[in-house]
């Protein structure tokens, strides 16, 4: 959910640039709005907050590991 509005990640995806389909209902009587698509969650590790969330990956370099942060913000457009 992000606001008032529930975000639907389908199986509809772009393997090529790495991105969901996602439909767009208004709550709470579920009216379609719409759909966009976003980057692949990465499951466990995603973090979803009001109006935007964050995708965490461990990154192995040699024998070391480092953390990457994604952050993506959802900005409601009219139209």
């Amino acid at each position: 959910m992000v606001g008032d509005r529930l975000l639907v990640i389908t199986g509809n995806r772009n393997w090529k640039k790495g991105e969901n389909g996602t439909l767009v209902y208004q709550l709470p009587f579920l009216e379609y709005e719409g759909s966009f698509f976003i980057p692949f969650s990465n499951g466990q590790n995603t973090k979803w907050y009001d109006h935007f969330y964050i995708n965490v990956n461990r990154i192995k370099k040699d024998e070391d590991y480092s953390w990457r942060y994604e952050i993506y913000r959802l900005v409601e457009r009219s139209s």
